[in-house]
């Protein structure tokens, strides 16, 4: 294997672990915006986001919160996407061992699953009434 694709994969993982460290500082994995309410109003949330929108103000408040902490970071699509080719490259291209090969698939399962994700959440986001990044939105909000 190549010192260049060696180094390019320690580069992403260090990307990777970077953009796991400022999502969790930041409240964004795993700490969703609805916890602390009741069971009814994280399904109404639920329900309003899968609908794109709701007449009850807390529950829309609480929709919009959680669309926006989900897709705060617009560049991870791509960062997902060239994970998931690099790690589908190491597939094809590496050593066949079985370890090697199962790992290799868990891999671009876990990248699949993360942009597959991501692109659910930005068609909600921009399928909610009033959420639509508009160009001032995106020049103004510097992300």
């Amino acid at each position: 294997m190549s010192t260049f694709l060696v180094l390019a994969g320690i580069a992403l993982v260090l990307c990777g672990v970077v953009l796991v460290v400022v999502q969790v500082r930041r409240g964004a994995v795993g700490l969703s915006p609805v916890r602390g309410v009741s069971a009814e109003t994280r399904r109404a949330v639920a329900r309003a986001i899968r609908v794109g929108e709701t007449d009850d103000p807390e529950v829309d408040r609480l929709a919009r919160r959680t669309l926006r902490s989900e897709n705060a970071f617009r560049w991870s699509i791509y960062f997902y996407g060239t994970m998931l080719a690099v790690s589908v490259y190491l597939l094809i291209v590496g050593p066949h061992t079985p370890d090697r090969v199962l790992q290799q698939s868990a891999l671009v399962l876990l990248w699949t699953g993360l942009t597959a994700r991501d692109v659910v959440n930005r068609r909600r986001l921009n399928r909610y009434r009033g959420l639509r990044p508009t160009l001032t939105d995106a020049g103004a909000s510097g992300v």
